[in-house]
């Protein structure tokens, strides 16, 4: 079958008025009438119903053969000269009298929808629109003075002639009188309309402009052919509704001008005409639609050939009959589109209009400016197939955003579908609009944080819809796991013309994008690919970032004991703040005040394996920690808990923290950080120095606003026994390593109430030196009830029948040995231990002599009396140094700083033998036992002192 149905252009002694053309064929279905004696009902069995015919392309020739590859416009971007739908429906036989006519339809036809090839575009913007009242004024009518047809109005109410865009031809079965079946074939021009709201484009033919309307029976109003974008893909479709079922359509050809203005279609403008059967040429009416009408606008393209060179391009037509009957078919081009290096694209990106807030939540504008022509010489700019922006670097995703936030399901968008956008009202983070030079209104609609999927955690969908058309897109942000820096990804997008597409997004608590720390330009960089294939274009763009305060880094720390009674366990909660606009909070450490000290017996450790596992037990479990993170008034919580471990980077114990990050829609796993739990050997102060502080987790940047450390462990956390101004400090770093030391005060109270009563005895152990100046080997023990103040300070004054006898020491440690804690073994004179209530096991240590040194005023250094120094380990290491003094003759050891803690027990041994260091100055098991005067200073304020009887180990009979 040829490509299009011969036209020509018939002389004017071939026209002729409508009433002779109706003589003609009353003549005919007379004669028809007479021979068969009656009219043939109208067939519409469903059997055998379809599409006998279809073809369609964009061409250089109208009247083209299908098979001439040549006549194919091909030229990538290019304005064709035609596009042209072509098919034809199927038919009974002809009667064999009838050979000229076509047979009855096998069905007729309701409904018809062609789906052009995506990135095919129309633009029926650019050109005037007809009215419904104009078409209408075009009617033929009858002159009842006259026996001619004409125009209902002048050419003042027709269809303005600009308004012609094509041609549409139609092959039609119909009946006259009533009783006649006849087949006519009209022309008749195709005029852009005005659109509803809902309408991408319409153009509509009226049947009553040809002669065919006085002819036939039946309803031969307007025909609308309405154009609209396939959800789908977002090509573009063409659909006719409600055809007549009399006269019923055979064959249809629907003919777009590519350039409606060019001088050759003039000659067609307004033109109408009627064939009949067995003729080759269309009758014209003459006196209503004069051909030869110019227009003024001569060079814009209507048509715009896709972009792409991906192949061969196939058209769709689908149509359905009254009966309900549907049949399908497609044509396929024998060549697709081709030069697509030649295409233009030169796109332009806008972002953030106006300044941004340092470091806030922050609105975002986006603007993608496409430029577009409409000029024939010109070729379309290539359509955007990929977006891919990076943003500037700190300007992350706001954790703030999660509050109340919702995802959006890929069903709930429902994309490639006219579904209603079901989308949550708390998924929506921002407004679209995208301005097309083919629609009459920009598309407008909602940004929706889509559901996440595996490899795409982030996720953004756009919706936008208008004039009927919904475009839903799906984009993936890609978030930089160690700097949060965000690239967004729309690929694969409609081969649709925009010139501009907007992208705002929502500013307040809820913004999802949080600014750069820093100010100045702050330069988002990406690439723009276009469907032609050509290699990406490059964009850049900036925003001014104000607002900074100096970027400074002065956190704050708080601290409050859940029970302020001196010696109490109680709850513990430390926290750090940091206002918008200043440095990160990296690293944290906290050194507890004196006599602060944590009950670790009978606590069971949360093992590494078990951390690796995020499995620590219940029982290991200390406290909680609640976590504030994001900018602005609403930062987002989160919380998770304390679990006590075993000894980490060197220290004795440790703890690990364990928050699920669970940000409203995202599971961003478990953050794991770790701290070590350091016990001062010489104070016994806790200190606990964590892990850096995870600065990005799962793509996003924390930007931690507070963190509160909770330990409500039962009995686990003591408050000191004195009432003393106390205060935590903190050793805090930014990210960027700048350094601040907060302090928190902590007030105790209760210390008068709090007992103090510590119980000492002394007793020498050597039954076979008992004889004066024999070298004794004393104990001391010092005992404690747990609910005591804790003993600040203890001075011991021996009676006089004990001296010092350095002399008999093996060796001395020297003070920079003992400050090293390097004592040789021959300077151990002793050993301690100490039995606590907080540790599970005793610590233990030898006693080393060390020797004495003074400075003097003028500062030389003298030798004084030798000292003690008492390093006590096991779980830790408590370091005791005791000074020795002469007062009265009495040797005095005075220990003056003792660590505020619940010590049960106490007890040193002093050495004797030949290395002795204590040496009898009389007989002392004769007489009265020697008594001791032990000094005991409580950190709870009170002194209390004692005196103990050395028990001695005397054989018997002395």
């Amino acid at each position: 079958m040829p490509f299009t149905v011969p036209r020509s252009t018939p002389s004017g002694a071939q026209r002729r008025h409508p009433l002779a053309v109706a003589a003609v064929l009353l003549t005919l279905a007379a004669g028809a009438a007479g021979a068969s004696g009656a009219a043939p009902a109208p067939a519409h069995a469903a059997e055998g119903y379809g599409i006998t015919d279809f073809v369609a392309g964009v061409v250089t020739d109208e009247d083209a053969d299908r098979n001439d590859a040549s006549k194919y416009f091909t030229a990538a971007g290019g304005r064709p000269t035609f596009g042209v739908t072509e098919f034809t429906f199927a038919t009974d036989p002809p009667p064999a009298d009838m050979a000229d006519e076509d047979g009855e339809p096998k069905g007729n036809t309701k409904d018809i929808e062609v789906d052009v090839p995506a990135g095919l575009t129309p633009n029926p913007t650019a050109f005037p629109t007809c009215t419904n009242q104009q078409l209408s004024n075009m009617d033929l009518v009858l002159n009842e003075e006259q026996t001619a047809g004409f125009p209902r109005t002048g050419p003042e109410g027709w269809c303005p002639p600009a308004s012609q865009i094509g041609v549409q031809y139609l092959r039609v079965k119909g009946t006259i009188s009533g009783f006649v079946r006849t087949t006519l074939t009209v022309k008749l021009p195709l005029y852009n309309m005005e659109r509803g709201r809902d309408q991408v484009g319409r153009f509509a033919f009226n049947p009553r402009m040809a002669p065919l309307s006085f002819v036939l029976d039946g309803n031969l109003d307007r025909v609308d052919v309405v154009g609209g974008v396939r959800p789908s893909d977002s090509g573009l479709f063409f659909r006719i509704s409600d055809l007549p079922k009399d006269p019923a359509v055979i064959w249809s050809k629907l003919v777009f001008w590519g350039v409606p203005g060019d001088p050759s279609h003039d000659a067609d403008r307004r033109a109408a005409g009627l064939k009949l059967p067995g003729t080759t040429e269309f009758i014209l009416d003459p006196d209503g639609y004069p051909g030869g009408v110019a227009v003024d606008d001569r060079t814009t393209a209507f048509l715009s050939n896709p972009t792409s060179c991906a192949g061969k391009q196939t058209t769709y037509l689908r149509t359905e009959s009254y009966d309900g009957d549907r049949a399908a078919t497609e044509y396929t081009t024998p060549v697709g589109a081709s030069g697509c290096d030649a295409v233009p694209f030169a796109p332009k990106v806008s972002f953030g209009e106006s300044a941004l807030q340092a470091d806030a939540p922050t609105p975002l504008s986006v603007r993608l400016d496409v430029p577009q022509s409409q000029d024939a010489g010109d070729l379309a700019t290539a359509h955007v197939k990929r977006v891919a922006l990076t943003l500037p670097p700190g300007m992350t995703i706001s954790p703030s955003a999660a509050n109340g936030l919702e995802v959006c399901s890929d069903d709930q968008l429902a994309a490639g579908t006219i579904r209603p956008v079901a989308c949550p009202a708390a998924s929506k983070v921002g407004r679209t609009t995208i301005t097309s030079p083919v629609l009459d209104d920009p598309l407008e609609g909602a940004i929706y944080v889509g559901e996440p999927k595996p490899g795409q955690r982030y996720r953004l969908f756009l919706v936008a819809e208008g004039r009927g058309v919904t475009i839903r897109l799906k984009g993936d942000v890609q978030a930089d796991p160690d700097t949060g820096q965000l690239t967004a990804v729309f690929d694969d997008n409609p081969q649709l013309p925009f010139s501009r597409l907007r992208l705002d997004f929502d500013g307040g608590a809820r913004a999802i994008v949080a600014s750069p720390q820093t100010c100045g330009t702050a330069e988002a960089r990406g690439t723009m690919s276009p469907w032609s294939g050509a290699a990406a274009v490059p964009v850049a763009a900036g925003a001014r970032v104000e607002g900074c305060t100096g970027h400074a880094f002065a956190p704050t720390l708080g601290a409050r004991s859940g029970n302020a009674v001196a010696g109490r366990y109680a709850p513990l909660q430390v926290g750090f703040g940091r206002p918008d606009g200043q440095q990160f909070l990296s690293g944290v450490s906290v050194k507890l005040p004196p006599g602060m000290t944590a009950k670790v017996k009978g606590v069971p450790q949360c093992t590494d394996a078990q951390i690796a596992t995020l499995s620590c037990p219940a029982t290991s479990r200390l406290g909680s920690v609640t976590v504030n993170a994001g900018p602005g008034a609403r930062p987002y919580a989160l919380s998770g808990d304390v679990y006590f471990t075993g000894g980490y980077r060197g220290a004795p114990y440790g703890m690990v923290v364990m928050v699920r990050a669970i940000a409203g829609p995202y599971d961003l796993g478990t953050v794991v950080v770790r701290q070590a739990l350091h016990i001062d050997p010489d104070t016994a102060q806790v200190t606990v120095a964590s892990d850096p502080l995870p600065q990005v987790v799962g793509g996003v940047q924390l930007r931690l606003r507070d963190l509160a450390l909770t330990i409500d462990r039962t009995n686990f956390v003591r408050n000191p026994t004195s009432c003393a101004p106390a205060r935590i400090h903190a050793g805090l770093t930014s990210a960027e390593g700048a350094q601040a030391g907060p302090v928190a005060d902590l007030a105790f109270t209760g210390c008068d109430r709090l007992a103090f009563g510590p119980r000492v005895s002394l007793r020498l152990d050597n039954r076979r030196a008992t004889r004066k100046l024999d070298a004794q080997r004393l104990t001391v023990k010092v005992k404690q009830s747990e609910s005591e103040a804790g003993i600040r300070s203890t001075r011991v004054t021996l009676p006089k029948a004990l001296a010092l006898s350095a002399k008999n020491a093996k060796g001395l440690c020297k003070p920079e040995e003992a400050k090293a804690d390097r004592c040789p073994k021959a300077s151990i004179v002793g050993y301690a231990s100490a039995d606590t209530t907080i540790l599970e096991r005793p610590l233990k240590g030898p006693v080393y002599f060390v020797e004495g040194l003074r400075t003097t005023a003028d500062g030389r250094q003298v030798k004084t009396l030798p000292n003690l120094y008492i390093p006590l380990r096991g779980e830790v290491t408590v370091k005791l140094r005791a000074t020795t003094d002469v007062r009265d003759g009495r040797l005095v050891t005075t220990l003056p700083a003792i660590p505020d803690a619940p010590i049960r027990t106490f007890a040193m041994t002093i050495n004797g033998g030949k290395h002795g260091i204590l040496q009898a100055t009389q007989d002392v098991c004769t007489g009265r036992a020697p008594r001791a005067d032990v000094r005991f200073g409580g950190y709870a304020g009170r002194t209390v002192d004692r005196t103990a009887a050395l028990r001695r180990a005397c054989r018997a009979g002395r």
